[in-house]
């Protein structure tokens, strides 16, 4: 039943967290107690999980790997770039593009806010590279550490991580059709980002 509910990388904090609140509701320590359960509340909706049949997902269509929303698209004639950004309510299951072989590419860094020059230098990176696409990832100050799963092949729509904070860059072959407008809110692997 937890497991369907909360990500398997949440259970260790949730249940640091709830054993922090026992002891502090034990020992008549209200206030504390207070905080300490509402930590766990905010932990449970950081961690929560959600099913998605990825069945479904259809071969020419490409799913947005996280929840959040489209910040920017941009095209340079060579490659198509769309930006999410991913803030603190969004669903944080972070999702594969597609059936492929990945190289998968980390930086580790810091987590400073993302509006900076220096961010965009120091911060931790993942970059995620397919065949035809990639997905970049950039934590933000609110980011403990991007966790990716240690495989070299995924399915479409597959777990492949969390990502809590930040920046999720996507870059489309030129031929590819971008679905998305600019400000729209994306449901991780429900919302079709693009099409080939």
């Amino acid at each position: 039943m937890f497991d369907s509910i909360v990500a398997k990388e949440g259970k260790r904090p949730i249940l640091i967290i709830f054993i922090i609140f026992l002891f502090l509701f034990i020992i008549d320590c209200d206030f504390l107690a207070f905080l300490s359960f509402v930590a766990l509340l905010f932990s449970i909706f950081i961690y929560r999980f959600k099913y998605i049949d990825i069945t479904a997902h259809e071969k020419d269509k490409i799913y947005t790997p996280v929840s959040g929303r489209i910040s920017s698209i941009d095209s340079d004639g060579f490659k198509k770039s769309i930006t999410i950004d991913v803030g603190l309510c969004d669903l944080h299951i972070l999702r594969s593009l597609e059936d492929a072989e990945v190289k998968i590419t980390q930086k580790r860094g810091i987590n400073l806010p993302l509006g900076t020059y220096k961010a965009k230098k120091l911060n931790e990176q993942i970059l995620i590279e397919y065949d035809k696409i990639s997905m970049e990832l950039l934590s933000s100050l609110c980011n403990p550490s991007i966790r990716i799963e240690e495989k070299t092949s995924f399915k479409k729509g597959e777990k492949i991580g969390m990502f809590f904070h930040g920046k999720v860059i996507v870059h489309l072959d030129k031929d590819m059709q971008v679905k998305v407008k600019l400000g729209e809110k994306l449901i991780s692997g429900k919302s079709v980002i693009a099409t080939f």
